[in-house]
Parts: structure tokens; C-alpha cells; sequence
């Protein structure tokens, strides 16, 4: 049926028809939903009355809808409005390969290009059982940029009746022209059918090759290359005609000749047999500069008379030692070549910069020519790809707040993370996927077997999902006997079914250089230990893992099939930017020896206090720059109280004098964290963790240092504390780990903060801690408003964390407060604002007085807030006086990255350096 301009169907408005064919009619509509154009595909009412058929060919759509590669045409979705029925697809701009063709012969630069691209669309196909079946130039297009798209994969088989081999809908699927034109277009199908096909015989991959082959060989001559008046003329050329092989360019390079002859054989058995191999000879021609006449290129043809015998024995001879040659010069290309090291460095605009912090900013594509970068652009970190060959990184659009970006192993998508989600991108440009929610990501990778593996969040196992999307199911649990507390930084060894992984410990939370380097088997959940005292492990072609400890990247020799290291590591690059705290490291390496890495000092992530006022005003502490985090005010508002970590990873409490410019430590032992002041301002309590039986203490020590530490209760699992009931009496906390109810076990295996409880802090007190919130997922930083009626929390629900706010006196509903996300709640003196953290502004939701909790519209107060990337902390406290918050700010000396070094072929400097020690 036709449509007219302005129809609807579903959310996808009609803006103008594109062409039409025996295929359907295909419009450009607007997608009203996700504001994009994209086409529809209108199927032809006479499939349309077959409910067999329909229902085949929505079962079809589906397998067609997990082929994501840069290279061939996606589908969207399957609409039905009423009694018609559409495909959504991708809608690409640009001529189809038919107009490219109709103009006359295309260069061979031209050519080979687009032929590749073509073969690796028709190989990622068939790596997959699909088949094209009506592959012609008009259901191949090609953008501005020069990137080919083939469409229209498997409609033929959907659309054919069960059991036809789609031979009797090809013939009747005319190129797809403009509406104003109808002439002569039934033969354009046949014309690109296989000799199989026209004889009425099931069709395989290889009538994929030999479409290929016509394709190709009418780009090189601008001419089809067979033709008929009539569809039974064009058919009776396809089986019978002979090629006409001197029409070929006399430029054309010999290998591309030889495989149009072996994928333009009549015999299917003898005809190429795998798409894979035209792409390899495609990239030989490529670099083919000793190109033979093609008129004069011998064909390979039936046996000749005996009389031509010296003449066979010639051909053969030939033969043999154009394959003698091909076999040297694979071997040759298969060898690690010693070539020249080369240093360059890629720097951003000056209006961009890169965002280190929790997460990793760049990636090398597998081929080592394209890097993949995060930077940030007025607050706003999105995508960038950077050809090696170009001059300015390239913005991919839809990637606003991008982190940890990963190629695929073709390097034809970038899998990243943004908004709560994981993502995906073709590396061309192009729509962006979402594959599954993640809370704060800890890294990714894509394997061959197209699994991405990824940790969704700060604590808890790694994650696997298929690359085309589905259900993420955990690879191996979290083992609580040795305290593990994370899995992250996931990368894949050879074989493809084993990841390394950075394993974190309870007892050192935001210390990686003491983490210890895995590898686990996505099929059996086998681990083993690989390195102990690391993070960041990968393996490379040269035998060796790089793992990085501190800011130094070290090489040890690495057996990837007895998972063992052998010898002492050896530093081979210093100065490798990131966080110890929490194990991020940029650095990448190609498969093929491009290192790429971003020069400064993860350890380097000391900041300064300061008070900030309403504005946004700073006014830094007079104390030395250092790791802090958690910071309070007491209820005097003269003294704060922190954790701070030092340069062995200890984790200590101090309680700092602003107006002295002096701090004092309370603790001295390992791990200490969370502090609260108590009401009257004279104690301090405080968490301290025990490996011996995973407790976590509840602690209290005099504000002013004086006498012993009192130990008050004993915690089973992973504790924070949040809040001081308004009493003093009790402490509200988050809970995770083993002692807590039944249902935050499971959360715990999830890796998830479980419930918030209420607990007596009175020395001895026995009683059971009383749990206030549970939830499906995260639920932490509690802060109790000044009357103690609310208690707001985070709770890290679906694509992104939100804060809610509930009855603290009572049980009853939640409100939510924050809009788009948000996280650390702390009420102002009077309760009459809640503030809140989105990225890195600072929000106040005004509340009016009266029983019931009434928020209004959140108001962002200033922007600017230094993100602490430490995994268990909170950033600010609000001051009981003044008006003002206490926060960290980057010291002086903090620069912003601004600066990619990049070695090429370092695999040669790698080797000599570590043989040599």
C-alpha cells in the first residue's frame, strides 16, 4: 500500500517516499520518539495476507537484528499499524552502488574499498548462518565518507514461501528505484543471480560469492554483466554466456582478477567457498603495485584438448608458483617484523580535556590505527574517535557523559558506558545500542566470541553479556573467605573464553597496587592467581603481561595456556596516568604493537579542603594537600573530622582545627573509616575493619585525642556509617556482607551496598540492628533531617542512582526527590533544603513545613564540585552555621590532561628491553 506524507504508524511519521520494488516501498519517516530519521520498509500486501509468511518473517527480523556491523544496514524494530506492516531501518544518505555504477567504470581506488567492505559484511553474515540471497548494487550504499552499507540482509529468504529457496521472489525484487522510474528493472535481479539460483536450486553462502563476484566486476567495467531483453534472456546469460574477461581495466592487480575467477565459477564446488578469503586477496590487491593486463590474465577454465598438453604443464607450473608466492608473502606478513620504533603525541583541542578519575579515557582499535578517546568539552565528557592518519579527533555523536571505552575485536564497534547504561557504537558513527544497566562501571571488554564482559559496578563479580544484547548473567562470585570485596578491569587472552581480571579486597577498598590479577574461564568459572600486587593485567602478542603497580607500567613473560608468569617484572614505561584508588589505568595496546597512554601519576590525586559558600566561593583550609574523604563539621561548626589515606594506604581518622591550621590523628592502625561527631561534639565514632572474621567495629575515641578507644559493637560484613539519630542513641548505617537478613545475601552477591539499618551505640548494647530500608538494588548514603522525621538515602535503581526520602519515625511510602540523578544527601541546619550531588553540581530541593513531606523543584547552587573517584566515600558536609560547606578542591599544581603519547611498533622496544634484564 501507499502511503501519503504526514501518515502515521506508531511513533514513525511519514516524510517523503525514498523508492519502491518488488520488495515493498521503503519512505523516509521521522522517528517522533527518539527524534532521528529513519526508513521504512512497507511490506507488500500480498505477504501481508499470509499469516504463515508474516509470522516467518518477524522470526526472520529478529535473527537479522543481531547483524550489528559497521557495514551492513540495521533494523530498528518491526511496526505494525493496523493491516500494514513495516520494517524499521537504519536510513543511510547517500547513492546506492547502481547510481555509482550507471555513471561508467569506478577507479580501482574506489573499488577496492568498497569491496572489502562489502566482503566483510557478507563474512560477518555468514559467520552467523545469514545469508544475503539478492545481493546487487542497489541494495549497497555508499556514504559521503566513503563507508558502504549493504541492505535488505535476508529479506529475500523472509519473504520467499517455505521451501522456495527465495529463487521465485528474486525474480520478482527489481532494484529499487525512484517512483518516476519502472522500466527495465525486473532484470536488474537476475542479472546477480547464481547459477544455481536460476536453475531453481536451494541457495548457500557461496550464491552470496558469486554476486560479489558480478558486483565487483560491473564496478571495474560500468557495465552489467549479464543481460537480456526478458527475465528468461538475463537467466539464460547468467548460466550460459561466457565472460568477457578482457573487458576488466588492463590495470587491474592479478590477485583481484584470480578471485573474480574463483568466485564467478559456474561449478558452486569449485566456485570460492568462503567470503573471508576475497577480503584477504582484496588487501593484497590493495597493495598490489605490479598489476598484470587483465585481458591477458589466463582464466582458470575446463581441461584443454590433449594436444595443448606443454601448454597445460605451463599453466600448472604457473599456478603452482603464484601459489608458492602468495603462501611466502602470508608467511612473511605472519612474522613479527623488526621495524623502527616511533614516538608521537596526540593532544586534544584546546577547548577539550580528559576526565581522570574513576574510570579509563581512551582505547586503541585492534589494528593499532585509531584511537578512542573521553574527553570532556564545558562539562561534558562524550566520545571521540582519533584516526592516527587525521589531524583532529572526531566527535560520535549521542555519546554524551561516555566512560571506559572498548573496541570490538574487528574494531567495527566501541562498547562504552554512559547514562547508567552499557553501550555501543558503530566506529563509523551511527545509532547507539544500549546493551544493560550499570551502576558506576569498573571497565569492560569485547571478546571474539562476541561476549562483553564487564563490571557493572564498584563492588560485586564481573558481569557477561552477549555482544548483540540479552540477559547479563555474573562469570564468577565474589569469594568471601578471602574477602573480596570487587572484580574489575576485565581483559581477554587468545584463546577467547579467558579473562583476566583485577580482584579488591575488603580490608584495602581504595588501594589496587595491592590488588592481585586473575584469570577466570567464562565457560567454567575456573580461576587462577596470576600476579599478586597489581592491577590492569592484558596480554600481549610478545608473550608478556602488562599490568601496571603505582604509576609504572611493568612486562613479565606470561604462558597463556598454563595461565603462569615466569621471571621477575620488568618497568617499561613510567609515568602511566589513572587511580590507584581504584585500579583505573590509561594505557591501551593494539594487537599488533601500538601502546597509547596518557603521561601523570595515578597516586597523584591529593586535594585540598575548603569552605564553600552558597555560590560556589572557595576558601581553602590552611592544612597540607592530601587523600581525604569523608569529611563532618562538628556541631560547633570549629573542628572537622576525616579519613584520610596515606602514602602506605592506611586509612586513618584526623580531626582538623581550620582556624589553627592544625591536624590531629586519632586512629594508627590500617582501616579506619566513615566518622561521625557525636551531639555534644566531644567523641568521635568511627568503623574499623578486621579482616579476622570480616567484622567491622564500631568504634568511639575522644575528639580530642585523650585515652584508649572504646570498642563498642562488633558487625559482621561490610558496614558505612551514615548518620547519628537525632538523640545521639543510635547510628544508621549501610550493611552489606555476611549478618545482614536474608534477601541483602543476595544483594550481596550482586555485589550491592543491602539495606540501611538503625543500630544502638550504647557500649554492650545487645539488641539487633533495626533495618530501615531495603531495596532491588544499592541503598546508602542516609542522612537523617534536623527534626529527625525524614531520612533521605540513595537508593541505585534501574539506569542511575536517585535520592529518595522517607518516614525515619515510621514505616509508609518514599518520595523521590532528585530529578535526574543524584547522590550523597545532607539536609541544611533549618530542614528547609535537601542538598544533593548531580555530576559536578551541587543541587537544593526546597522543602515547605507542615506533616507531610513536600519537596519542590531542584535548583542547581553552583557548579564545580572536585569528584572524589575513591569507591567508598562521600565528597562534602553541610556546616550547622554559616551557610557554607565543607569540600575538597584540586590543589595548585593540578593540571589538566590534555595529551596522548603514542609508540608505534613497540612491540620491538618492548622485547629488547626486557630480554636485557
Amino acid at each position: 500500500m501507499s502511503l501519503t506524507i504526514g501518515t502515521r504508524l506508531g511513533p514513525y511519521e511519514i516524510l517523503a517516499p525514498i523508492g519502491a520494488g518488488g520488495m515493498g516501498e521503503v519512505y523516509r519517516a521521522r522517528d517522533t520518539k527518539l527524534n532521528r530519521d529513519v526508513a521504512l520498509k512497507i511490506l507488500p500486501e500480498a505477504f501481508v495476507t499470509d499469516p504463515d509468511r508474516l509470522a516467518r518473517f518477524r522470526r526472520e527480523a529478529q535473527v537479522l537484528a543481531s547483524l550489528n556491523h559497521p557495514n551492513i544496514g540495521h533494523i530498528y524494530g518491526f511496526e505494525d499499524s493496523g493491516a500494514t506492516h513495516a520494517l524499521v531501518l537504519e536510513l543511510i544518505e547517500g547513492p546506492t552502488l547502481a547510481d555509482r555504477i550507471a555513471s561508467g567504470p569506478m577507479a580501482l581506488a574506489d573499488v577496492l574499498p568498497i569491496a572489502q567492505q562489502i566482503a566483510n559484511a557478507l563474512e560477518a553474515a555468514h559467520e552467523q548462518g545469514i545469508i544475503h540471497r539478492d545481493l546487487k548494487p542497489a541494495n549497497v550504499k555508499v556514504r559521503d565518507d566513503g563507508t558502504a552499507k549493504v541492505l535488505d540482509f535476508g529479506l529475500a529468504k523472509a519473504l520467499a514461501p517455505e521451501g522456495s529457496g527465495a529463487t521465485a521472489d528474486l525474480l520478482n525484487s527489481p532494484t529499487m528505484t525512484n517512483r518516476d522510474t519502472a522500466l527495465g528493472m525486473i532484470i536488474g535481479t537476475a542479472a546477480y543471480m547464481s547459477p544455481e539460483q536460476a536453475r531453481g536450486r536451494p541457495a548457500d553462502k557461496r550464491a552470496d560469492i558469486w554476486a560479489f563476484g558480478v558486483l565487483v566486476f560491473e564496478m571495474l567495467t560500468g557495465r552489467r554483466l549479464f543481460e537480456g531483453e526478458t527475465v528468461s534472456d538475463t537467466l539464460a546469460s547468467v548460466l550460459r554466456q561466457d565472460i568477457d574477461w578482457r573487458a576488466l581495466p588492463a590495470s587491474t592487480p592479478a590477485p583481484l582478477v584470480r578471485l573474480l575467477h574463483r568466485c564467478l565459477d559456474r561449478d558452486p564446488k569449485r566456485r570460492l567457498r568462503d567470503i573471508g578469503e576475497a577480503r584477504i586477496a582484496l588487501e593484497l590487491s590493495s597493495g598490489d603495485s605490479g598489476a598484470t593486463e587483465a585481458g591477458r590474465e589466463t582464466p582458470v577454465a575446463p581441461a584443454p584438448p590433449p594436444r595443448r598438453f606443454g601448454l597445460l604443464h605451463v599453466l600448472c607450473a604457473g599456478l603452482f608458483l603464484a601459489l608458492m608466492i602468495t603462501a611466502v608473502l602470508f608467511w612473511r606478513s605472519s612474522r613479527v617484523q623488526p621495524a623502527e620504533t616511533l614516538r608521537v603525541s596526540v593532544s586534544l583541542p584546546n577547548d577539550r580535556a580528559f576526565e581522570l578519575a574513576a574510570h579509563t579515557v581512551l582505547a586503541v582499535s585492534p589494528d593499532g590505527s585509531t584511537l578512542a578517546l573521553i574527553a570532556s568539552a564545558k562539562g561534558v565528557t562524550q566520545l571521540y574517535l582519533r584516526p592516527l592518519r587525521e589531524f583532529e579527533p572526531r566527535l560520535l555523536p549521542g555519546t554524551d557523559d561516555a566512560s571506559s571505552p572498548f573496541f570490538s575485536p574487528d574494531g567495527g564497534w566501541i562498547g562504552f558506558f554512559a547514562d547508567g547504561k552499557l553501550k555501543k557504537v558503530p566506529a563509523n558513527g551511527g545509532p547507539v545500542i544500549t546493551l544493560a544497566d550499570v551502576t558506576d562501571n569498573r571497565g569492560g571488554v569485547w571478546t571474539a566470541n562476541d561476549i562483553i564482559v564487564y563490571a557493572a559496578q564498584p563492588i560485586g563479580p564481573l558481569q557477561q553479556i552477549p555482544a548483540a544484547g540479552g540477559t547479563p548473567r555474573p562469570i564468577v562470585a565474589l569469594d568471601e573467605q578471602k574477602h573480596e570485596r570487587t572484580h574489575r578491569w576485565p581483559s581477554v587472552l587468545p584463546d577467547g573464553k579467558t579473562i583476566l581480571f583485577t580482584v579488591g579486597s575488603v580490608e584495602h577498598p581504595d588501594d589496587y597496587d595491592d590488588a592481585t590479577i586473575e584469570a577466570v574461564r567464562l565457560d567454567t568459572g575456573a580461576r587462577r592467581l596470576v600476579v599478586k600486587g597489581g592491577r590492569m593485567g592484558q596480554y600481549i602478542a610478545t608473550g608478556h603481561l602488562l599490568f601496571l603497580r603505582g604509576k609504572i607500567l611493568y612486562a613479565v613473560p606470561f604462558d597463556p595456556a598454563r595461565l603462569e608468569v615466569s621471571g621477575a617484572p620488568v618497568p617499561v614505561i613510567d609515568g602511566v596516568a589513572g587511580d590507584t584508588t581504584t585500579g583505573a589505568g590509561d594505557y591501551s595496546v593494539s594487537a599488533h604493537g601500538t601502546l597509547a597512554y596518557i603521561p601523570g601519576d595515578p597516586s597523584g590525586g591529593q586535594h585540598v579542603l575548603a569552605w564553600v559558600d552558597g555560590k560556589g566561593a572557595a576558601t581553602p583550609i590552611d592544612v597540607p594537600p592530601a587523600l581525604y574523604c569523608d569529611p563532618k563539621v562538628s556541631p560547633d561548626g570549629h573542628r572537622l573530622v576525616v579519613s584520610v589515606i596515606d602514602s602506605s594506604s592506611a586509612r586513618n581518622i584526623l580531626v582538623i582545627d581550620p582556624a589553627r591550621g592544625t591536624a590531629s590523628k586519632l586512629t594508627f592502625s590500617s582501616m579506619n573509616r566513615t566518622p561521625l561527631w557525636s551531639r555534644d561534639g566531644k567523641f568521635v565514632y568511627y568503623l574499623n575493619y578486621e579482616t579476622a572474621g570480616n567484622l567491622s567495629v564500631l568504634m568511639r575515641k575522644a575528639a580530642d585525642g585523650s585515652g584508649d578507644a572504646e570498642r563498642l559493637r562488633e558487625i559482621h560484613g561490610q558496614v558505612y556509617l551514615e548518620d547519628l539519630s537525632p538523640d545521639g542513641g543510635a547510628i544508621v548505617m549501610s550493611v552489606s556482607g555476611v549478618g545482614t537478613t536474608p534477601s541483602a545475601r543476595g544483594l550481596l552477591a550482586a555485589g550491592s551496598r543491602a539495606v540501611i539499618e538503625r543500630i544502638a551505640i550504647a557500649p554492650g548494647a545487645g539488641a539487633d540492628p533495626t533495618v530501615l530500608v531495603t531495596g532491588p538494588a544499592d541503598v546508602y548514603g542516609a542522612a537523617i533531617s534536623p527534626d529527625g522525621r525524614w531520612l533521605a538515602y540513595v537508593s541505585a535503581e534501574g539506569s542511575r542512582t536517585e535520592v529518595f526520602v522517607q518516614s525515619f519515625t515510621s514505616s509508609g511510602g518514599r518520595a523521590q526527590v532528585s530529578t535526574n540523578g543524584g547522590i550523597e544527601p545532607h539536609w541544611s541546619p533549618d530542614g528547609r533544603s535537601l542538598y544533593y550531588l548531580h555530576n559536578d553540581e551541587l543541587l537544593a530541593v526546597p522543602l515547605e513545613p507542615g506533616p507531610a513531606f513536600a519537596p519542590g523543584r531542584p535548583k542547581t547552587l553552583f557548579s564545580g564540585i572536585t569528584y572524589i573517584s575513591i569507591d567508598s566515600a562521600e565528597t562534602y558536609h553541610v556546616a550547622p552555621v554559616g551557610d557554607r560547606f565543607i569540600m575538597m578542591r584540586p590543589t595548585d599544581t593540578h593540571a589538566t590532561a590534555q595529551e596522548v603519547r603514542t609508540i608505534l611498533n613497540w612491540f620491538t622496544e618492548l622485547t629488547h628491553t626486557v630480554s636485557s634484564k
